[in-house]
């Protein structure tokens, strides 16, 4: 990426204000919108283009040796001042050209903009300068003249040292061209890095912009202009790498960090102590065993010793950390030991790691003697200390231990976090001390933190547990009502309790509950699919009538659910009175609700009404899936039609619409009772053929056709090849 000179026209303003002899060469009635004019006068700002005298100089400037007209003026007239500048009726000469009054507009926006530039200039002010946002900047004044406004104030600031103020302004004009063409962005930082610059402002910007870059997850970007650095005589410094380094770690870019390190090692910047610290923490990341992690830390560590660089408390907490995350607790636990006895500064950070890997082996008591041995090394714990160990005994189910441990934070004057509490409410939910668990989880509240969804679902699921689904209601309500957005599982317990009441009978007791929560036919979608998956249709039918009440009417899936619910449970006169239902309504039934209907008609043998319906689906140009064809096709099978249903299965290759190990299995068991084992036997070799594994059921119909055709060696056959495929076979089939 070699920096490109932008000669255009505009860019002459910049360089006058920094070569003032070009300046001195100018003719002295040239016309200049540049930001000198606001600095050259204290007090005066242009809040408009000066009126202009009668006579007024050509309107073009000069770049370079070379002359540019303003657009609408040929260039060999534009030299030339008006010969008649003025009328008896007082009106100028130029007034009546349009494209002359484009340019004052023009030219009163730029003063406009460049005055408020001179001001930022002269005085360094940041109110001044945020005020020119980007991106209302380029709206009001151009794309050009906004590019070039924000060129001066960054490299001003940059050469005052002021890099947080750098920051801001360049990541207010990246991010507003984080959606653009890349090409576009490189050609910006092409003219922001303009080598005739200062150098030390141009060494700030440089590294700013990888920090831009990098911040915004614009990596790709990041990485390009660090390593495109040198070839514009510019290097990165260590603050601008390590940001670099951690953002790709952090992004799980292992291979880009390793490559940026080695970069840093051979070129420069020379690595610090944070940067071997980022590379420690890159291989907490990477999910190896304990083996390699220690291999590759002592490695990291010794080329630290190597270079003489010494390390801080963070890194070892970083190793400790990633020790204990491998599940190398009592190594990490030496190490501190070792530390403390060698007089080692240690922190709580350090302690903490060890006392989460104790918890998570379920090794509290190890984890306590941490905590003690903290205590005694003049280490105080802190809340994530207790909070760690309260979730650990409140997940083994010792409330009182956690209870106590809760007690004792707050007689150390540490205050709880909302963790701590939602660990503690948690333990005394599972003990099913919901009365106390309810109490601490007011208690968050009454702290002044704000609830979270977290909270909230551990107080739910615990009262639906309990059977106390009207106290779960109001807590899912109470949550609504606060703008915590409910989490999966929040529904999921709601709907837990709401389908227990109605498995219960007392469906009405279950409609109370409801108020605002079941308002949509979402909510009850759900809930009738739960019911007829557990068997359960007539319960949720039940609710059809009091959700008409409420305005909330059924929809397809709704009813396709409860046919289906009715379908499977043998209750073929309601599913088919519910279809009648749904056309009375005018609901149109889509493939899921034909293909129910098609398998109710099969299963009571009525193939007519099943085919004819088939054939309409088909008119209506609705597109069949393999469940639909399976359907027919085993309806076909059952009665013994197996030409029919082997045309229907060449009519699913043809649509191109894959059989699945249903199709295959039911046009097996067909051909056998037809005595066609020939054909049986071709299916089942195509089915593995197509990559669709037979299933246990599959496995069955063969060795049942071979058992009684006496076949007994393909029956054993088929056995060792369910062992080998992992399925259990079946009792009979053994004898």
């Amino acid at each position: 990426m070699g920096v490109c000179l932008r000669r255009n026209a505009r860019l002459t303003v910049f360089h006058l204000l920094r070569h003032s002899a070009v300046l001195r060469k100018q003719p002295p009635f040239r016309l200049h919108c540049a930001v000198s004019s606001a600095a050259l006068v204290e007090d005066h700002v242009f809040d408009e283009i000066p009126e202009f005298e009668t006579w007024r100089p050509a309107l073009t400037y000069r770049h370079e040796g070379r002359s540019r007209a303003f657009a609408g003026i040929p260039e060999a007239e534009a030299w030339k001042p008006a010969v008649t500048c003025g009328r008896e009726d007082g009106r100028h000469v130029f007034d009546e050209n349009p494209e002359v009054e484009n340019w004052k507009r023009e030219e009163r926006s730029k003063f406009r903009l460049f005055s408020l530039v001179g001001r930022v200039l002269k005085s360094l002010n940041w109110e001044v300068a945020w005020r020119i946002r980007f991106q209302r900047v380029v709206n009001e004044h151009g794309f050009e003249d906004s590019v070039m406004a924000l060129r001066m104030i960054v490299h001003v600031f940059a050469v005052a040292g002021m890099r947080l103020e750098v920051y801001a302004l360049l990541r207010d004009v990246v991010c507003y061209f984080k959606e653009l063409d890349a090409d576009v962005l490189e050609e910006l930082t092409d003219f922001l890095l303009d080598r005739l610059a200062d150098v030390v402002g141009l060494a700030v910007i440089y590294n700013v912009l990888i920090k831009v870059f990098a911040a915004n997850s614009m990596l790709k970007n990041a990485k390009d202009l660090f390593s495109e650095g040198t070839k514009i005589g510019l290097e990165p410094d260590v603050y601008s790498s390590n940001f670099l380094l951690k953002c790709f770690v952090e992004a799980d870019r292992e291979d880009v960090a390793k490559e940026l390190f080695d970069i840093m090692k051979n070129r420069g910047p020379a690595p610090n102590v944070r940067t071997y610290t980022i590379m420690l923490n890159s291989l907490s990341k990477l999910n190896l065993s304990a083996d390699e992690f220690l291999s590759r830390a002592s490695a990291i560590l010794e080329d630290m010793e190597n270079g003489g660089i010494s390390c801080t408390i963070v890194t070892y907490g970083t190793f400790i950390h990633g020790l204990c995350k491998v599940g190398a607790i009592e190594v990490a636990l030496d190490l501190i030991r070792t530390m403390q006895k060698e007089g080692l500064l240690l922190n709580d950070y350090c302690y903490n790691a060890v006392i989460y890997g104790f918890c998570q082996k379920g090794q509290l008591s190890e984890a306590l003697e941490v905590l003690e041995e903290m205590r005694n090394c003049g280490v105080f714990p802190d809340v994530y200390s207790y909070s760690i160990l309260i979730d650990g005994f409140c997940k083994k189910g010792d409330v009182e231990k956690s209870l106590s441990l809760f007690h004792e934070m707050e007689v150390s004057n540490i205050k709880p976090t909302i963790v701590s509490y939602s660990s503690l409410c948690y333990g005394l939910c599972k003990a099913g001390l919901m009365e106390l668990s309810h109490g601490f989880f007011r208690d968050i509240g009454y702290r002044g933190y704000e609830y979270d969804n977290i909270a909230y679902d551990i107080l739910i699921d615990g009262f639906v547990n309990q059977g106390h689904v009207d106290s779960a209601s109001r807590l899912f309500q109470e949550m609504i009502n606060h703008d915590v957005d409910p989490c999966t599982s929040s529904f999921r317990n709601i709907i837990d309790g709401f389908c227990q009441y109605c498995r219960e009978g007392n469906s009405q007791e279950a409609l109370k509950l409801d108020q605002d929560i079941f308002r949509t036919s979402y909510m009850y979608t759900t809930v009738i699919n739960r019911l007829c998956k557990e068997g359960k249709p007539e319960k949720a039918w039940e609710l059809l009538a009091p959700m008409l009440k409420k305005n909330i009417f059924p929809d397809v899936v709704m009813c396709s659910i409860l046919m289906d619910g009715f379908a499977k449970n043998s209750k073929l006169k309601e599913a088919r009175k519910l279809y009648g239902k749904m056309l009375k309504a005018g609901m149109m039934p889509d493939v899921v609700t034909n293909t129910i209907l098609i398998n109710i008609f099969c299963h009571e043998g009525h193939m007519y009404k099943a085919y004819t319906l088939f054939m309409e689906m088909i008119e209506e140009g609705l597109p069949l899936d393999d469940i639909c064809y399976t359907s027919i096709i085993a309806g076909f099978c059952r009665l013994g039609e197996i030409k029919k249903a082997w045309a229907l299965f060449n009519q699913m290759s043809r649509k191109r619409v894959l059989p699945s190990v249903f199709t295959f299995t039911c046009l097996i068991d067909g051909f056998f009772k037809q005595g066609r084992m020939d054909m049986a036997e071709l299916l089942f070799h195509e089915m593995k053929r197509q990559g669709v594994a037979p299933d246990v059921a599959t496995y069955n119909v063969l060795a049942a056709a071979y058992h009684r055709t006496g076949n007994m060696k393909k029956k054993e056959e088929m056995l060792l090849e369910m062992q080998k495929n992992g399925l259990e076979t079946v009792e009979w089939m053994k004898d």
